[in-house]
């Protein structure tokens, strides 16, 4: 396995890649948002009587605490992440003792337990390995195809034989393995819903339920729930950390935000001129950078415009 990391302006990616030459896992850590196992600050806001929890609100934003304690609004606490923030709801965390720490660096982790080098690569670099993992439509080495799908309630994977001249069986179990990569690469959370080619045959099902618990024993987030009246394959996989589709969604202003402070690390002659959405510009004002901006209200979050500047 290899082991890729770019870091740059308080962001953190770092991919991992199999023998095959392919990613199999992407992680990215944010300076402005909560991080699973961060240790943080926060006052106590609200209590929750149906969740039977309190709110806290954290210098990175709100985090939810299921607890049997009883606090009081205006406390201050020291939380541990538990879950990320992700799909609009906030983070999960439990109060501590401990004190206040940033999570660890993922690839210095992934490093000690592998027992591999980290390399630095660039910025374009990972950008690739980013879109390639994000990428939605998979081609199987046999002419199959794999479309995925998310929506708020659950994604699916739709298995489609395709231009392939080869038989079913086969399909599904190329499709079986590529499927297990793309669960833990694009870090899918929640109800997962399999659609195999000519899974309603009882035979095809058999053969499939084990090679899907084969290619998916060693992922302890996953729960096979098996086959349902439909026909579709069903798994439930506990939510830890955001999907990657979500953390790099071209919805998602921070995603923007980061993709910008990227670009203009190349602008080298005085200070950008930098064009985005308010919601992007509000998270750069807030930054470090010095640059000036102009709002762009007529153009989706995803568009933004740098223009370099030679007065300082």
């Amino acid at each position: 396995m290899k082991l890729f990391q770019q870091k740059q302006a308080g962001e953190n990616r770092v991919v991992l890649i199999n023998q095959q030459e392919k990613p199999i896992r992407v992680f990215i850590q944010r300076d402005m948002t909560l991080t699973k196992d961060e240790i943080i600050r926060a006052v106590i806001t609200q209590y929750h009587p149906i969740l039977h929890g309190y709110f806290a609100e954290t210098l990175k934003g709100a985090v939810f605490l299921p607890t049997d304690k009883k606090l009081t609004s205006g406390e201050p606490v020291v939380v541990h992440i538990t879950k990320e923030p992700r799909s609009g709801k906030d983070a999960t965390g439990r109060i501590t003792d401990e004190k206040p720490k940033e999570a660890t660096d993922i690839a210095l982790t992934l490093s000690e337990k592998y027992h591999i080098p980290v390399a630095e690569i660039s910025s374009a670099e990972m950008d690739e390995i980013i879109d390639e993992a994000m990428e939605s439509h998979i081609k199987l080495p046999c002419g199959g195809e794999i479309h995925i799908e998310h929506t708020r309630t659950a994604w699916t994977l739709d298995v489609d034989s395709a231009a392939s001249t080869t038989t079913l069986d086969i399909v599904n179990k190329e499709a079986v393995s590529e499927i297990t990569r793309q669960i833990i690469l694009k870090n899918m959370g929640g109800l997962i819903l399999i659609d195999f080619a000519g899974s309603k045959h009882k035979n095809t099902r058999q053969m499939l339920e084990a090679e899907i618990k084969q290619a998916m024993s060693e992922d302890t987030l996953s729960k096979l729930s098996g086959w349902t009246p439909a026909g579709l394959y069903e798994v439930q996989r506990c939510r830890e950390e955001a999907s990657l589709m979500e953390k790099c969604s071209p919805n998602n202003p921070i995603a923007i935000y980061y993709k910008i402070r990227r670009a203009a690390a190349e602008y080298r002659s005085g200070k950008p001129i930098i064009f985005a959405a308010p919601s992007v510009l509000a998270l750069l004002r807030s930054s470090d950078l010095i640059a000036e901006y102009h709002p762009l209200y007529d153009q989706p979050i995803s568009f933004f415009e740098i223009k370099e500047s030679f007065h300082g």
